[in-house]
């Protein structure tokens, strides 16, 4: 599937989140394509007044939030009430799967690892069912154009 047009192809224009990216484009194992337009990864969902004009035109149905409770209440952008309105206006969907819980394990002396190769396995270990009801919501064409964050 050919990239859509515009000089950023994965970077729809938003200027809110400072990664807000397309999916679409990457090669599959069995040599096709990702769909453009689809699928959408980003930070926090702190909209803009022009953004929710973007968002509605890419038809934006369903936000998958991967946040804890205590990122989603405490973090600029998070819960606040401005950003929310700005959800309602664009119209989509928010579904709650917290990657991990708001437990902390203190790390082991043994475990060598880069803090971030840490947080990203602590994510898979506990995640799990996030994961696997994100995957459900992706084969579900209905909740495309989907983004999660």
């Amino acid at each position: 599937q050919a990239a859509p047009s515009g000089a950023m192809e994965r970077d729809p224009g938003l200027s809110g989140p400072s990664n807000f990216r397309d999916l679409g484009g990457y090669a599959t194992a069995d040599g096709r394509r990702v769909r453009w337009r689809r699928v959408f990864r980003s930070d926090a969902l702190r909209f803009t007044d022009d953004d929710v004009a973007v968002l509605r035109q890419l038809g934006l149905r369903t936000a998958v939030d991967f946040r804890t409770p205590m990122e989603y209440g405490h973090r600029e952008g998070g819960g606040s009430e401005k950003h929310v309105a700005r959800w309602a206006e664009v119209g989509f969907r928010r579904i709650h799967l917290p990657m991990i819980d708001e437990t902390r394990v203190a790390r082991q002396a043994s475990d060598e690892r880069p803090p971030a190769a840490r947080g990203y396995l602590k994510m898979l270990e506990r995640g799990g069912p996030a994961l696997v009801e994100l995957f459900g919501l992706l084969a579900d064409d209905d909740q495309h154009p989907l983004v999660f964050h």
